[in-house]
């Protein structure tokens, strides 16, 4: 079988970058170091807040930082693409335009595997206030027939207030982020975690397991792509 090798366009944030090397390491099937995935992982920590980028509507300089982060990529020779940073894929079709190399679509892989599972449904975006405002799981969701449910403000600041807790203080568990949680899991509304530092709370099992994680649909999907298998555990 050939051999892939995954390119990462990280640091957005560092932790959760770590996060998905660890993840990958540790379920992907391996007997041995050879077994493993080669992985080429940039931890490129001054790229620009993509919020703040989207909302001031110049992403010059943030693009700038994806062409010099790509031509690293191409230069190892990768064979896929993946950006752990959901609010970055506001840019997706900006940042593939600038390679030839694929690039993952952790968005659209997110909601190409609950429109799979669950045709129809209803989902909630917890993410950054660049990834709610900008829609852009809302594109992909309207696609495919799923029917996106806004947060109110006091919910989205909820949100905003654990990732940038787990951003800067690495404070990784929220009992009122959890609670929010159970409330649309109540009302059989799919959750997904929308935001990479998200994806490295402590949630309880109950309820993680009942959400849909971008970060491990791109892990997965990562792993797939570059011919090697997922073990869960």
């Amino acid at each position: 079988m050939s051999e892939f090798k995954l390119g990462v366009i990280g640091g957005m944030g560092p932790y959760a970058t770590a996060k998905f090397m660890e993840n990958i390491t540790l379920h992907t099937k391996a007997d041995k170091d050879q077994d493993h995935l080669d992985m080429v992982v940039l931890n490129h920590c001054k790229m620009p807040d993509r919020t703040q980028t989207i909302e001031s509507g110049d992403s010059t300089l943030l693009l700038s930082h994806f062409k010099e982060a790509l031509s690293i990529l191409e230069f190892a020779k990768v064979d896929h693409i993946a950006i752990p940073c959901n609010t970055s894929h506001y840019y997706y079709d900006d940042i593939q335009s600038m390679t030839d190399i694929p690039i993952i679509n952790m968005i659209d892989e997110t909601i190409k595997k609950i429109a799979d599972e669950t045709p129809a449904a209803k989902i909630v975006v917890m993410g950054t206030d660049g990834t709610v405002k900008s829609g852009v799981y809302d594109k992909y969701a309207k696609k495919r027939g799923l029917y996106s449910v806004p947060l109110d403000s006091k919910q989205q600041k909820i949100v905003m207030d654990t990732i940038y807790n787990m951003k800067n203080n690495k404070v990784i568990f929220s009992q009122e982020f959890n609670q929010l949680i159970d409330w649309f899991i109540y009302k059989n509304i799919k959750v997904i975690l929308a935001c990479t530092e998200l994806s490295s709370l402590e949630i309880p099992t109950g309820l993680k397991e009942r959400t849909v994680d971008a970060m491990d649909v791109l892990m997965k999907e990562s792993v797939s792509r570059c011919k090697k298998e997922w073990v869960e555990f």
